[in-house]
């Protein structure tokens, strides 16, 4: 099977992740992909990746979290 951009599929992969107070990600969320392909990578990559610091108040004190995520796939230059 070809690469993504041997086959010429470019453009904004949208994703978002939840991080609790603990540092681990509860949940990845898939919004809008170019391929179905770059969904199984974006989970397998963050249930590999699964441990982070964990996200801070104004006070330092340690938050669930959610964040949104933009992955670009673009053709070489």
């Amino acid at each position: 099977m070809p690469s993504l951009k041997e086959a010429g599929i470019f453009g904004n992969n949208y994703y978002s992740l939840v991080f609790e107070k603990n540092g681990r990600i509860s949940k990845v969320k898939l919004i809008r992909l170019i391929d179905p392909q770059i969904g199984n990578e974006i989970e397998l990559y963050f249930s590999k990746h699964n441990q982070w610091e964990a996200a801070l108040n104004e006070k330092g004190e340690k938050i669930r979290y959610k964040q949104r995520m933009v992955l670009k796939i673009e053709p070489e230059k």
